[in-house]
């Protein structure tokens, strides 16, 4: 039960900051689709190097749009949760 309302709320937290940088300028454009987020994004939100994002998001579904990489947040917060799972154990 705990993970699943870990999922959440940082799916929530995610959908937030998306929508913050998004609001700035610097999100993804709307016709990317609603819950879509780049590596970048990601980048500001754990505050480390793009290279660490992806090693913490290497397995999780992507799609590939010109120069730019898009992760499902769904899918993002799934694996935030899973690592700090891993690390807490």
């Amino acid at each position: 039960m705990f993970y699943t309302n870990r999922i959440r709320d940082l799916r929530i937290e995610l959908e937030r900051h998306v929508a913050r940088r998004r609001m700035k300028g610097c999100g993804p454009p709307e016709e990317i689709g609603p819950g879509m987020m780049t590596a970048t994004d990601l980048t500001s939100y754990i505050g480390c190097n793009v290279k660490t994002t992806y090693k913490f998001l290497q397995g999780v579904p992507r799609i590939r749009s010109g120069k730019h990489i898009y992760y499902h947040i769904r899918d993002v917060a799934t694996r935030l949760a899973q690592l700090e799972m891993e690390a807490a154990s």
